[in-house]
């Protein structure tokens, strides 16, 4: 087992046995490079918004500090993309591993970093920023992280790094209208952990 495939979950073998499982593999690396490189326009737009509507409700260097590593991951996850895009015609089962490792780094550490606003800019004297931090993780995990990876063990990893922190910091207030939300998150986590991954491929 190579560390390509211990990292992606895709195993080379079993792309060699399968012309089903090698062509699901390629149509769901075009439809998730595609997702990821036209989501790099949205979420400049969205990061210039949150900068707009936070500036002068949280601390400006750490928003910007947020905000730029935020769109600096994505741009980086779209070169990758990119790439991948690019020798998808001609990928060999190989290279579609290699690919599917390519695109685990991205996609483990951008929900990491904006499940991180919640410790950034979450508290309870600002129902405002608490709220945009939410919505931003729980719109992010609905609509990116279900179509980053192909195997849904990778997803699960992905969603929870984003939404349990959300869970977490609301569980850490208190409150019993807090424990509501942080149950709510937690229902949301549970759902795309076990919703099926791209193209209805799994690949366990």
């Amino acid at each position: 087992m190579t560390l390509a495939e211990r990292i992606s979950g895709t195993y080379e073998a079993d792309l060699l046995q399968s012309e089903v499982l090698l062509e699901i593999t390629r149509r769901s690396q075009t439809v998730r490079t595609r997702q990821s490189i036209l989501s790099l326009l949205l979420v400049s737009v969205v990061g210039a918004g949150y900068m707009w509507a936070l500036w002068h409700r949280t601390g400006q260097s750490v928003l910007i500090l947020w905000v730029v590593t935020i769109v600096s991951l994505t741009v980086w996850r779209s070169v990758i993309s990119k790439r991948v895009r690019n020798n998808l015609h001609s990928a060999t089962p190989a290279t579609l591993v290699k690919n599917e490792s390519d695109l685990v780094p991205t996609g483990i550490v951008l929900p990491l970093v904006i499940g991180s606003g919640f410790w950034l800019f979450g508290c309870p004297d600002d129902t405002v920023t608490t709220l945009a931090v939410s919505l931003l993780c729980c719109i992010y995990a609905i609509g990116s992280t279900v179509n980053t990876v192909a195997q849904r063990r990778m997803q699960g990893l992905m969603v929870s790094l984003n939404l349990g922190q959300g869970v977490l910091f609301f569980l850490t207030l208190g409150e019993i209208a807090y424990l509501a939300v942080a149950l709510q998150m937690a229902t949301l986590l549970l759902l795309l952990r076990n919703c099926s991954p791209p193209c209805h491929m799994s690949i366990e």
